[in-house]
Formats: C-alpha cells, sequence, structure tokens
C-alpha cells in the first residue's frame, strides 16, 4: 500500500537522528557490564519511541475510505487529531528524560521515564494498525453502496486535476436523463477538486488503482462517458460489458478532436458532420457507424441576436498553450495590441482565459499583463478573476463579438451567429480565406477573420460591416448539428443494457 510505503519512508530519517540523540544521553556514566547493557536498552528505548512518528503523522492522515462523495459509507475515524497529542506528550516525556540524562539522576528513574516514551509510541501505532486493518474491509462496503444507489452512467475523469470545466459541460445533459450518475475519477484530490466544484450531490468516487474500478462497475451500469482523451481511459475501456462513449469537451480543429485513439470506443458522439469529416481528413478510419450526431445540447441558451450592429462589447477568449508544437495555438503572447486597439475604440472586453493557462508561469504573466491592461480603463471591463466564476455562455450572450484561437470556443460561438476573429500565432499564420492553406489545415478558421495586427483589413472588417455573416451562418449546422438535447437524449436512450 502507497501510504504504508510512504510512511516507512518518512520514518528512516527520523529514526538514524533519534538513535544517535538517544546513544548520546545514555550514559557514558555506565561502570560495569550489566549498568551499560541498561544504558544500551534505555537508549534503544528513546530511540524507537521517537523514531516513527513523522511516519505514523502520515498513517494518521490516511482516510480509511477511497476519496468518495455523496453515496452512504460510514464515516471515516479521523485519527490525526489524537496522534498528535500523543505525539507532543510522547516529546515532552523524552525531553524530561534528556534532562534526567544531563542531570545524571538515577537508572531507575530513567527506565520509567523511557518506558513511558516507548509505551506512548506503541499506543500509537497500534491504533494505527488497527485502522489499517479495518481498511481491508473498505472495498465490500462500498461495492454494496454503489450497488445500493444502482448507476446506470459512469462520467469517467482521469485527469489529476478533475478537470472540472470538462466534467460540467456534459454532466447536466446526464443528469437530466437520470440521477442514477456517478462520476469516477483515479486520484484523491480530483475527486475532492470535483465535489467542490459541482454543485450536483452524485456521487464521486476515486478508483486510484486498476483494480479499484471494479468496485465501481456493478450490472445496472449501461454505459461509460468519456469527456476527454487521457491513457488511462484504457484502463475503463477494457471492461467490455458496458458501452464506452467517447464524448468529447467541444468541437474543435486541434488535433485531439480526431485522434486515433477514439477508435477504441464503442461509440463517438460528435456535434456535428464536420467532426465526422474531420476523422477522415485525418485518416483515422472509423468503423461504419462509430460516429453518433447528437449535436451541441450545452448551447441551447445561446441567445441569437435579432439585429447585428458594430460590436460593443468584445469577448477575448484565448486557448491555453497546449502541450506540444501541434496544440501550440494559444494567442495570449500576441493579443496586447488588439486588446489595446479594442480599448481605443471604447470597447468594453470581457477576458476569459483557458483554465489551464493557470499552470504555465509565462501565460501567468501574459494573464496579468492583459489584466493590467484592463484595470487601467474606468470602463465596464471584466478581467480573468472577474470571468473566472462566469459561465461561458453567459459570457457568450454578453458580448457581440469573440475573439479566440483554433480552439472549440470557436466553433461554440458560431450557434451566436455573431461575428469572431481569430489571433493565430505565427509559426501557424497564413493568408486569410476559405481556400488558404490555414483554412486547410483548420477549416473552422474560415467562418472567423485572421488579423494579423491592429491595422489589417481583417480586423476592420470584423469590427465594422462584417461581410462574413452568411458564410457563418451556412456552418452553424455544419459544425454544431444543432442544439436541441432531443438528439442526445435519444442516443443515450437507445444504448443496450449491460451484458452481466
Amino acid at each position: 500500500m502507497k501510504t504504508l510505503k510512504t510512511a516507512l519512508v518518512a520514518s528512516i530519517p527520523s529514526t538514524i537522528f533519534a538513535l544517535a540523540i538517544a546513544i548520546a544521553l545514555s550514559g557514558a556514566k555506565a561502570v560495569d557490564g550489566t549498568e551499560r547493557l541498561w544504558e544500551i536498552a534505555i537508549a534503544m528505548e528513546i530511540g524507537v519511541a521517537m523514531a516513527p512518528w513523522p511516519g505514523l503523522a502520515v498513517l494518521a492522515s490516511f482516510r480509511g475510505w477511497p476519496a468518495a462523495y455523496n453515496i452512504q459509507l460510514p464515516p471515516p475515524r479521523q485519527e490525526t487529531r489524537i496522534v498528535a497529542i500523543t505525539a507532543v506528550v510522547t516529546g515532552l516525556v523524552v525531553l524530561a528524560y534528556a534532562f534526567l540524562a544531563i542531570a545524571g539522576a538515577q537508572l531507575a528513574l530513567r527506565v520509567i521515564v523511557a518506558t513511558i516514551a516507548l509505551g506512548l509510541a506503541v499506543a500509537a501505532a497500534s491504533r494505527l494498525a488497527m485502522k489499517f486493518h479495518r481498511a481491508r474491509r473498505y472495498r465490500p462496503i462500498l461495492r454494496r453502496a454503489i450497488e445500493n444507489f444502482t448507476p446506470q452512467y459512469i462520467l469517467y475523469m482521469g485527469r489529476r486535476d478533475g478537470g472540472a470545466y470538462q466534467i460540467k459541460q456534459w454532466l447536466p445533459q446526464i443528469l437530466a436523463i437520470t440521477s442514477r450518475v456517478i462520476v469516477v475519477v483515479r486520484d484523491p484530490e480530483a475527486a475532492k477538486n470535483l465535489a467542490t466544484s459541482i454543485s450536483s450531490e452524485i456521487p464521486i468516487i476515486s478508483c486510484r488503482e486498476n483494480k479499484d474500478l471494479d468496485d465501481v462497475m456493478p450490472s445496472s451500469v449501461r454505459a461509460v462517458f468519456y469527456v476527454n482523451s487521457v491513457t488511462n481511459n484504457a484502463n475503463m475501456v477494457s471492461y467490455r460489458n458496458v458501452k464506452h462513449i467517447y464524448l468529447g469537451h467541444g468541437d474543435s480543429d486541434k488535433e485531439i478532436s480526431a485522434h486515433p485513439a477514439h477508435k477504441m470506443y464503442d461509440a463517438i458522439f460528435v456535434a456535428g458532420q464536420a467532426a465526422i469529416d474531420r476523422y477522415a481528413t485525418e485518416n483515422v478510419h472509423l468503423d461504419p457507424g462509430q460516429t453518433q450526431i447528437v449535436g451541441r445540447p450545452q448551447l441551447e441558451r445561446v441567445d441569437v441576436p435579432e439585429s447585428r450592429s458594430a460590436p460593443q462589447t468584445v469577448l477575448y477568449a484565448p486557448t491555453w498553450s497546449g502541450y506540444n508544437q501541434a496544440t501550440s495555438l494559444s494567442s495570449l503572447s500576441i493579443a496586447v495590441p488588439f486588446i489595446a486597439d479594442l480599448l481605443a475604440r471604447g470597447i468594453t472586453v470581457l477576458f476569459r482565459p483557458h483554465p489551464f493557462s493557470y499552470f504555465s508561469s509565462k501565460d501567468q504573466d501574459n494573464i496579468a499583463e492583459i489584466d493590467d491592461l484592463l484595470a487601467d480603463k474606468k470602463l465596464r471591463h471584466l478581467g480573468s478573476e472577474d470571468t473566472a466564476s462566469m459561465e461561458l455562455l453567459d459570457l457568450f450572450n454578453a458580448s457581440d463579438a469573440l475573439v479566440t484561437d483554433v480552439s472549440s470556443v470557436l466553433v461554440d460561438y458560431l450557434a451566436s451567429h455573431k461575428p469572431a476573429a481569430v489571433l493565430l500565432p505565427v509559426h501557424c499564420r497564413a493568408t486569410s480565406g476559405r481556400n488558404s492553406d490555414i483554412g486547410t489545415k483548420f477549416p473552422s478558421v474560415q467562418y472567423a477573420y485572421l488579423p494579423t495586427s491592429p491595422d489589417s483589413e481583417s480586423w476592420h472588417l470584423f469590427l465594422g460591416p462584417d461581410p462574413m455573416r452568411s458564410t457563418r451562418d451556412e456552418a452553424t449546422a455544419y459544425y454544431l448539428g444543432g442544439t436541441s438535447p432531443d438528439a442526445f437524449r435519444e442516443a443515450v436512450l437507445s444504448l443496450p443494457a449491460s451484458s452481466t
């Protein structure tokens, strides 16, 4: 068990230190062989009493259960406070022994004090050993609790941070069909993060080890949904008695939207025909019928303006910097001149960076620079902190136009029929137009303006006459397939029951 190994490692330095101190205090005053043996025994007692506390602190923090929220489980016993008090008392006893040893106190008195210190350490260790023994029974208890809940669907998340924004895209859509849903994650911290960021009271279970997945797969489960492509998705896909459905977290021209690994899923629910064509373009050969168009039900409440005029409020929603050159599509490092131009025109700016941008120090610096720019202007601008707790769709509705990158935000914004501009990084810029090289690589940018500077014609068209209106309107159905939840609901309910 990882917790036990960590505890043992934590105790090694303290063991060496404690024995060294104890031997130093043990009385170089021994006169005969018998007394010398007693002094050595006392040194060992003090060493053993002092050594294990770092490890015991690790054991005390062990929950005794997997990280599980919103499901009926007996509450884990909290040992941290009791162990902390015992550690303090033991420390005081050892300190008393040190004073007695320095003062040359009688051997018998020092033996008594050392024995008390050892007894306290043994008592704490025994208590935690019982906790570990009880923890061996958690798996059948957890399994029964999940079986009693009778989940029909599992929403799987393999990211260590929990990927709350990705879960939130699909959870309401699934809950609208049934409340018998559980979220399965692979890290205790991910479970904790989701429990605090998702308002719904659905069960959230952490399965750190692959074998723990057995406990969350009762016969009532019909399907497992996946909202991103991470390596450990394959661990869950190996359970072949249920259907495995890839949902993703938005349609875009990023390489992950047409990844060969998607072939391992039984079905891929896509928004529109554009996603199906993308797989073919990228030479990802799927089985006939493996893809199913379900639309983009998350966008049902996106407002479509009755009339159009020059933008007064612009949303800037850049993507993150990616994990390789192919996914390095963020415009954060080149956005300042464009934001400054918007401010100079008296346009209100809403700034919403990608959540993953905060994992990069360079992106954080760029975010801070843009926030400073917005803070200097006494208008109605919203910086990154202001928009962090806002729903992206609310920002869609509050804006008249979008500045973004190659991402799902660009595609989702098509539902509003409002203009969008894409700020391409220097390494992938090309001439704008439906037949340009960049339009072949990233087809969705054919329906957006591609300014290279605030002085470019494309930027002025974006903020002015907007000649791409009709072209953009035609693309909406191709990319999004519709925003009604009916197609998704029908696709989910048509999934067969478990084969076990």
